[in-house]
């Protein structure tokens, strides 16, 4: 899609099952596809040409990270506990990270490339060391009893030094003690993103209660709070805008492009199904923030 005007820029074919999740490359040239399938393929945006095809998950692949020099990714897959790690130049496997007791829900680079963490089902929170494989920590803090808080959302700090982690609680972590630094309570629903402002001193969150959230990182208080569509949800380079999708009925088959200071709609992003099968699964934003690119259970991919 082209956020200017709403156009939709091309169509990549071929899969004959719902598109789970997208990641695009930090220069924007490739972009990952997760697929249903349970395949991962890496591909050209122009041209559509596949670049290389990772073989390892046996179910289908729930969460992407991408490192931010674009030569790493981790992922995750539905059902299973362990985590990979590729190598995105040569699309070879090169470590499995072990020690989660349920399946994950969420994935982070450190802002260095050298740590990524993982939320998981079994409500703990863990932080890995790429080169040597090693768990460095693990958060317990969102663990009650009798009550079932998956983590389904992390990020790191732009200066690494602490991490937020969303259930139905949000926490602020110190990434070397994994103590408590913060806590955020404001949303009706399980936090599910999570996106730290440029300065570090904010983040936003959604949650499946519809809701944007700014935070004051100093206060743990509530900045702001605007109505979104739905989710899967980007926020701009610029945090003064947003790309979202749309539900209607349960179905998500539109993509809105929206103010982040009051959720105005600025655009919508036509050409997907309007009936049957056409959630939207997953959205990503090119870095110069020009094009939009989204997987749905259409089996489409539109750029």
């Amino acid at each position: 899609w082209d956020i200017a005007t709403g156009q939709e820029i091309k169509i990549p074919t071929g899969y004959t099952r719902p598109i789970n999740y997208l990641a695009l490359s930090p220069n924007g040239e490739s972009c990952l596809i997760a697929s249903n399938d349970n395949s991962l393929k890496l591909i050209e945006l122009k041209g559509g040409k596949e670049i290389h095809y990772f073989k390892g998950h046996l179910n289908p692949i729930r969460q992407i990270a991408i490192s931010p020099d674009g030569k790493m990714l981790v992922t995750c897959a539905l059902n299973d506990p362990a985590i990979k790690l590729w190598n995105l130049t040569n699309g070879n496997l090169v470590k499995t990270f072990k020690g989660h007791s349920k399946e994950i829900w969420s994935l982070a680079f450190s802002p260095d490339g050298q740590k990524f963490a993982s939320g998981s089902a079994d409500q703990t929170v863990k932080i890995w060391d790429i080169s040597s494989g090693k768990e460095l920590l693990t958060y317990s803090g969102h663990k009650k009893p009798n009550f079932l808080d998956y983590v389904y959302s992390v990020a790191f700090s732009p200066d690494g030094k602490s991490l937020v982690s969303g259930t139905y609680t949000i926490k602020l972590i110190d990434t070397k003690t994994g103590n408590d630094k913060q806590t955020f309570i404001g949303h009706g629903m399980p936090c599910r993103w999570i996106s730290f402002s440029s300065d570090g001193k904010s983040f936003y969150s959604t949650a499946a209660d519809k809701t944007m959230k700014k935070w004051d990182i100093a206060t743990g208080k509530e900045i702001k709070s605007i109505p979104i569509y739905a989710q899967p949800v980007v926020l701009l380079k610029d945090e003064k805008t947003a790309v979202t999708s749309f539900s209607d009925n349960g179905v998500y088959n539109e993509i809105k492009y929206i103010s982040t200071s009051d959720g105005s709609l600025l655009m919508t992003f036509n050409g997907y199904h309007t009936t049957g099968h056409g959630r939207i699964n997953s959205l990503a934003v090119s870095p110069d923030g020009k094009t939009a690119l989204s997987g749905s259970d259409d089996y489409t991919i539109k750029l």
